[in-house]
């Protein structure tokens, strides 16, 4: 995939977050007078899902039989465990921060995307902390690091081969 769209993608992740945290709040109001509680579960599954199949797309086109079982754990992780969590928006924070992950991985390198998935999951909370109507919470900054990270290992061990270990100049 062109480094264009990867970028354009990621910056549409980040937008996507400080839009979900600023808003969160009446999202969430909208969603619950408007959608069931079982069609929001079969919509995140269907997602969490989708994610899965394009992880097996990707890894399938990296032509490595040995990346595509990397699966075995990532398919728990980001299909299974989400479905664990109370709170719905916390499923909703985990394929969000999870795909920040992956894809701040694919573009920066080592050191740098780590640092910057871990300022990410972090500030999104302190973010919220300062807004009225939000509220940030210690247990939210661990689903995002957890997520985050994941989504970030998941590229690093499938991938190894094509991510830098230093920052290029």
């Amino acid at each position: 995939m062109n480094k264009y769209y990867k970028v354009a993608i990621w910056l549409f992740l980040l937008a996507c977050i400080l839009l979900l945290s600023y808003f969160g709040r009446d999202i969430q109001k909208f969603i619950m007078a408007n959608i069931s509680k079982q069609l929001l579960a079969w919509v995140i599954a269907f997602l969490l899902i989708s994610i899965s199949f394009i992880a097996v797309y990707v890894l399938s086109c990296c032509q490595s039989r040995k990346r595509l079982y990397h699966l075995i754990w990532f398919v728990p992780l980001f299909v299974v465990v989400p479905f664990y969590f109370p709170i719905i928006e916390e499923r909703i924070h985990f394929i969000v921060f999870g795909v920040l992950g992956f894809s701040t991985m694919s573009i920066f390198s080592l050191r740098a995307g780590l640092g910057i998935c871990l300022l990410a999951a972090c500030g999104d909370e302190l973010f919220q902390h300062y807004l009225p109507d939000r509220v940030g919470d210690w247990r939210d900054v661990q689903v995002n690091i957890v997520s985050v990270l994941g989504g970030a290992v998941f590229y690093i061990v499938s991938m190894k081969d094509k991510i830098p270990v230093k920052a290029e100049v």
